[in-house]
C-alpha cells in the first residue's frame, strides 16, 4: 500500500497529521516527528513525499542506514560519493527516517553537519524521525541539533520549564501554579534553553471584553535571552500564522501596563518588530496592534517537534 495521508490513521495523531499536511504546503524550516514505535513516523514522512510528487515537487526520502549505506558503497569501490552529498543538500526536500538508526561516528556527524548547514543556510526544509529525541545528540552530534532546534521551539500550556519563565512575568496570576495559559486555544513558544516564553490565545469574541474580540493575543512574553526581543516577536508571529493559518481581521493584539515596567517607552520591543500603539483598555493598559497586512509571513518554529505519543494543546 502506497503511503497517503488520506490512508493514515488520523485520529490517534490528529496534531501530528494536520501539520505534517500543513508542511507540504510551507515547505519551511525542520519538521521532526518523535515517539515511540508503531506511531506512525514513517508513514507520515512517506505520505509527505507522496503528495509533494504529486503536486510535481521533488523530494529525497532516505533512512539514516541506507544513506550511510550507499555513502560505504562507493568508499568501497574506491568512487566519489560527494554526489550522495549533493543530492542530500539540493534537493527540495529532504527526508531522513529514523535518523538514530545509524552508529555515531565522526565520519558520520561529518556528513550530517555538512547536509543540514548547507540546507539550513539556503533555506531549504528538512524532515527527520526519531524514537530517541532526548538522546539525538549521541548520533547526530551537537552542532546538527543546534541547527534543527534553534530559536523557540513548540511547547505546551503545562511546560514546566515554561512555567518557571512565567512565573517570573509581571502579569502571572499564581506563582507556581502548573498552568500559565488562560483557558481556550493557545501556542506556547519556548527557547531550547527555556530563557524565553511566549504564548500567543485566541479567546472565543464572546468571552472577550476589550475592544479587539477576535484577534490573536500575546498573553505572554518573557525574554531572558541573548536574543533580540523585537525578533523573537517577530519570529512568534511567523510561528502563529502558520499553527493557525490566515490571521483574524484584527490581527494581534498585546497589553502593557506601564505601572509595572520601567522603560519610559512602553512595547518599545513590539514597536521595533512592527506593532503601533492603538489606544487603552478601560483599565489603562496600554493597547498595541500588529495588522494582517503588516505580518510576517507564515513560518514553522525552527526545530518544530511533533510527538506522535502526545497530543499537543491547541
Amino acid at each position: 500500500m502506497i503511503a497517503q495521508f488520506a490512508n493514515f490513521n488520523y485520529k490517534p495523531q490528529r496534531e501530528a497529521y494536520e501539520t505534517t499536511r500543513l508542511f507540504t504546503q510551507l515547505m519551511r524550516g525542520t519538521l521532526v516527528l518523535h515517539g515511540t514505535y508503531g506511531t506512525g513516523k514513517t508513514h507520515l514522512l512517506a505520505a509527505l513525499c507522496n503528495d509533494l510528487r504529486e503536486l510535481g515537487k521533488g523530494s529525497l526520502f532516505t533512512t539514516a542506514p541506507k544513506l550511510f549505506s550507499a555513502i560505504q558503497s562507493k568508499i568501497a569501490i574506491h568512487e566519489d560519493y560527494s554526489s550522495i552529498i549533493t543530492s542530500a543538500m539540493k534537493t527540495n526536500l529532504l527526508v531522513i527516517d529514523d535518523i538514530d538508526k545509524a552508529k555515531h561516528s565522526e565520519f558520520r556527524e561529518e556528513i550530517y553537519f555538512e547536509i543540514v548547514d548547507e540546507r539550513v543556510k539556503a533555506g531549504r526544509p528538512i524532515a527527520i524521525s526519531t524514537n530517541r529525541l532526548d538522546e539525538l545528540e549521541n548520533y547526530v552530534g551537537g552542532a546538527v541539533c543546534s541547527r534543527l532546534k534553534v530559536g523557540q521551539n513548540l511547547s505546551h500550556r503545562a511546560d514546566a520549564r515554561a512555567a518557571q519563565i512565567a512565573d517570573r512575568h509581571y502579569n502571572r496570576q499564581k506563582i507556581g501554579s502548573p498552568q500559565f495559559v488562560p483557558p481556550g486555544r493557545c501556542l506556547v513558544l519556548l527557547t531550547e534553553r527555556a530563557d524565553a516564553l511566549w504564548v500567543t490565545s485566541w479567546p472565543y469574541p464572546q468571552f472577550v471584553k476589550h475592544a479587539w474580540a477576535g484577534a490573536f493575543m500575546c498573553s505572554c512574553f518573557r525574554n531572558e535571552s541573548t536574543y533580540l526581543a523585537s525578533e523573537l516577536i517577530i519570529e512568534a508571529v511567523a510561528a502563529t500564522r502558520w499553527y493557525y493559518g490566515n490571521p483574524p481581521p484584527l490581527g494581534f493584539i498585546t497589553f502593557v501596563d506601564t505601572g509595572k515596567i520601567k522603560s519610559i517607552n512602553p512595547g518599545y520591543c513590539y514597536k521595533k518588530a512592527g506593532w503601533v500603539h492603538v489606544g487603552h483598555t478601560q483599565g489603562g493598559l496600554v493597547a498595541l496592534q500588529l495588522k494582517p497586512q503588516d505580518m510576517p509571513p507564515a513560518e514553522m518554529p525552527n526545530g518544530a517537534q511533533l510527538a506522535l505519543d502526545w497530543e499537543m494543546t491547541g
